[in-house]
């Protein structure tokens, strides 16, 4: 696929969800000599400012790794946290937002779905079936093709530290997107034959 031009100078490459993750797969296999999927680190050991010793979960088996180095790709500073060490936090971050995916949509051009979506969300906060927060729902530049089409819903929620905010957070998203996709089917030519069949692992 060729980037996709977004507004405000923004690019997107369009993928596969599944390819992408063959592709990734093929890559670790010939660049690594282990990996493991289903895996929570638990512990973090230093010496003199260096880590020497990582402790894993591994699909319910602790292992203990001595690495060379170790890149911490959470999104959560989990390495700084289990190691006591200061990070940048902030009250509040970025709002969260839920992908999702629409198999069996109607029509062939993405500017026609997109304005058919806007405006059948537009009616349905007017008639109020749809809590206003739904009219940030948009479509997922690249990604309508085949009948298919990723949507992506921002969240109305405040994201934080707080403990178990991730729980109420994808409690919530999975009954807006429940919600959306029901009025959509019942309510709009576009989408009326349309089935939900992708959600993203995270909002």
């Amino acid at each position: 696929s060729n980037p996709y031009q977004y507004k405000d100078g923004l690019h997107f490459l369009p993928y596969d969800h599944f390819q992408f993750m063959l592709l990734c797969d093929e890559w670790l296999k010939k660049t690594t000599q282990s990996f493991c999927f289903h895996t929570q680190v638990t512990r973090a050991y230093s010496e003199s400012g260096r880590i020497v010793s990582v402790d894993a979960m591994i699909s319910n088996k602790s292992l203990g790794f001595h690495p060379k180095a170790v890149i911490d790709t959470s999104g959560e500073d989990l390495l700084a946290t289990l190691l006591h060490i200061d990070s940048l936090t902030t009250s509040q971050y970025q709002a969260a937002a839920q992908v999702f995916q629409l198999s069996g949509v109607a029509g062939t051009d993405v500017a026609a779905c997109n304005l058919g979506l806007i405006r059948a969300v537009q009616k349905g906060i007017a008639s109020k079936m749809l809590a206003p927060h739904f009219e940030r729902v948009s479509i997922v530049p690249g990604s309508f093709q085949n009948g298919n089409v990723l949507l992506k819903l921002p969240l109305p929620l405040t994201i934080d530290d707080q403990l178990n905010n991730r729980t109420h957070l994808e409690i919530f998203s999975r009954n807006a997107v429940n919600g959306l996709v029901s009025y959509l089917t019942v309510n709009t030519e576009l989408f009326k034959n349309a089935t939900h069949t992708f959600t993203a692992p995270e909002a």
